[in-house]
């Protein structure tokens, strides 16, 4: 099982200091494992999963008034062109040119 840290790419760290404002928030809890003290279960709490709603209604409605405007043929560039950089941002990544110094949270 991968863990939280990883999956995330993120220094163990700023991954705590991001969690305990989380927890602060009243949008997760944490507990730790019984059998391993470091070991932490992360949930959402109600109010995080109302949270996590609201901010994928916005991102919805952002995403739709940006496409509206565009026609057929521009949504399909568009989609190309996204395709394209994921592409891009993959082979990037296979190759090794992705490092920790351009991205801070990064493990070294």
């Amino acid at each position: 099982m991968r863990t939280l840290r990883s999956r995330l790419g993120l220094d163990s760290g700023y991954l705590s200091r991001q969690l305990r404002r989380l927890e602060s928030d009243g949008l997760i809890t944490t507990d730790a494992a019984e059998t391993d003290g470091r070991v932490r279960t992360v949930r959402p709490t109600a109010e995080g999963i109302v949270e996590r709603a609201d901010l994928e209604r916005s991102s919805d409605e952002l995403a739709a008034s940006i496409l509206t405007p565009l026609d057929a043929r521009q949504r399909e560039r568009l989609v190309k062109a996204m395709e394209e950089v994921e592409r891009l941002l993959l082979a990037s990544q296979a190759a090794g040119r992705s490092s920790s110094a351009e991205n801070p949270h990064q493990p070294k």
